[in-house]
């Protein structure tokens, strides 16, 4: 029974460990906060770069209608000019429409200069968010891959625990093993204790009677502690 027991706490020191690894793989840093600054930094950038992109877009519509505008303009003076009209209401028509395409075309000069003063704007915009998207980007980049780098390391490091467990859990009785189970779960993951000190249960640290004791020690079934309820072995030799 000794021998059993020993293999038991064995397996609750396997099981322990275990719970450790999944206790820390709970408290790897998964990067959220710098997940959420990349996510936030994308979006200025993004919206930096369309307003940008749209803003160039108007300049370049513009410009073709100033192009067109301009074009009519010279048109009509050409006809004006030209000697070729001599109704005095249709030159006054020709020169109201080239007062008004002049008119227009003194407007589209104004929003040209004012949509390339608002893209020399942008531009630093878009430059300034890409260079803090890129940056916090990095510092996202870095934190999950010391992430991946740890959560790996253990998931691998539980693997190998994992498997020494199914290997101690084969030399245990079936009963025995599920008593341990339950117990386990029952008793903040610890279901077999080992004495300390001589006279004192490891798994509450109460001290043990006498007559318990020689049980523990001396008997071939399983004994419990009176406090705790956990099964209590001696790791002492013989």
């Amino acid at each position: 029974m000794k021998e059993k027991l020993a293999a038991l706490h064995e397996l609750q020191q396997q099981d322990s460990a275990l719970a450790r690894l999944q206790k820390d793989y709970a408290a790897v840093d998964h990067g959220l906060v710098e997940k959420e600054q990349f996510e936030k930094a994308k979006e200025a950038h993004q919206h930096a770069f369309d307003a940008l992109h749209k803003a160039t877009a108007d300049l370049h519509d513009t410009e073709l209608e100033q192009k067109s505008i301009e074009v009519k303009r010279s048109d009509f003076e050409k006809k004006l000019y030209s000697g070729s009209v001599r109704n005095p209401k249709e030159l006054q028509a020709m020169q109201d429409e080239v007062t008004m395409l002049a008119k227009m075309r003194s407007t589209l000069d104004e929003k040209i200069l004012a949509t390339m003063d608002l893209i020399e704007v942008l531009k630093r915009t878009e430059a300034e968010t890409k260079t803090i998207k890129d940056t916090v980007m990095s510092a996202y980049r870095e934190k999950h891959e010391a992430y991946k780098l740890k959560s790996d390391g253990l998931v691998k490091e539980a693997k190998k625990l994992v498997s020494k467990r199914n290997k101690t859990a084969a030399l245990i009785d079936p009963p025995l093993l599920k008593k341990y189970e339950i117990l386990k779960s029952t008793k903040h993951g610890v279901g077999i204790a080992a004495l300390e000190d001589g006279n004192a249960c490891g798994g509450c640290k109460t001290a043990i009677p006498s007559n318990l004791l020689r049980q523990i020690k001396e008997s071939a079934t399983v004994q419990f502690c009176m406090n705790c309820g956990r099964i209590v072995c001696d790791l002492g030799k013989k």
